[in-house]
């Protein structure tokens, strides 16, 4: 996975596609995240755009925004990235913007927000900063008097090693092991579950008076399968997490309406809109009920005309 570049090198990393994008040139400043990237074979684990293209470079090198160049050069080489896939969900430990977004945070107070540690997220407070100077890293947290910030580090470069430090021993060795290898591939049942899944197709219908989101499912596969599982995404953007839906009765060939609580204790239930998961690999065991070991088995029966 890893190659020489002009004498220097080179680490490969893989965008959201799951592309090979080398960084090529000169030494950079983050070789060795892309160095650990190259590094790990299991799929999904980092997420990265991969180096800038032409025009967000220019658009980056060029801006009159106060921008540390640590930050600079994150986003050059790596791009939007997301870190350290959660055992047992689908979100990361660490996640860093390859744009500021300014927000009022709260009132009368003004950020720069470049990304987020498990939730939490993480600014440069617009006051501070000075050219390309560093400048503090702050994270917001809730607490019983409201929200306030905690300053973590003097600047990006070093938030950043330390929050990927943290993300690190959130995995045990054995996990770690399998990481770097790698997921074993499908069993054949495994295989057969993902095929069918494929063939559902659902319609979201809207809230029922409880609350609870109304989906259409049709099952157009050969076999049952236990359960199905949709990404839930705020409607203002970002993903708030996922329901799963037990659809072990429904035969091959019928389509039948399902009510479906979805975090309404937490959110609005007109602000949660479903939306497909991509195409499930070896590597989310564990992370969607179709996948459980714990799941009943998937079925096959004969399909309704």
């Amino acid at each position: 996975m890893r190659r020489r570049v002009d004498g220097i090198a080179a680490a490969i990393v893989v965008n959201a596609m799951g592309d090979k994008l080398p960084i090529k040139g000169g030494r950079v400043m983050y070789e060795w995240l892309a160095k650990e990237i190259a590094e790990v074979k299991e799929p999904k684990f980092h997420i990265v755009d991969g180096p800038a293209d032409k025009r967000l470079r220019k658009a980056i090198e060029t801006t009159e925004r106060a921008a540390p160049k640590s930050y600079k050069s994150f986003a050059l080489e790596m791009g939007n990235s997301r870190l350290y896939r959660k055992d047992g969900d689908d979100f990361y430990h660490v996640e860093v913007f390859a744009s500021m977004q300014e927000i009022e945070y709260p009132v009368g107070q003004m950020w720069n927000w470049i990304g987020e540690y498990l939730g939490h997220k993480a600014c440069f407070r617009l006051d501070l900063m000075r050219g390309e100077r560093e400048s503090p890293i702050f994270e917001w947290y809730s607490g019983p008097n409201g929200s306030y910030a905690l300053e973590i580090a003097k600047g990006f470069d070093r938030w950043l090693k330390l929050r990927c430090g943290h993300a690190r021993k959130k995995y045990l060795k054995r996990r770690w092991k399998e990481i770097h290898a790698g997921p074993a591939p499908f069993t054949p049942e495994e295989q057969a579950i993902v095929a069918a899944r494929q063939k559902f197709r659902w319609k979201f219908l809207g809230i029922a008076k409880n609350g609870d989101l109304r989906v259409q499912i049709h099952n157009g596969s050969d076999i049952v399968i236990p359960y199905f599982s949709l990404r839930i995404d705020h409607r203002g953007g970002g993903t708030a997490g996922g329901i799963t839906i037990k659809v072990i009765d429904l035969d091959p060939g019928e389509t039948r309406v399902f009510e479906q609580d979805c975090y309404k204790d937490l959110y609005a239930p007109i602000d949660m809109v479903p939306a497909d998961y991509p195409p499930l690999g070896p590597e989310d065991r564990g992370r969607y009920w179709e996948l459980s070991k714990d799941a009943p088995r998937a079925r096959r029966t004969k399909k309704r005309k």
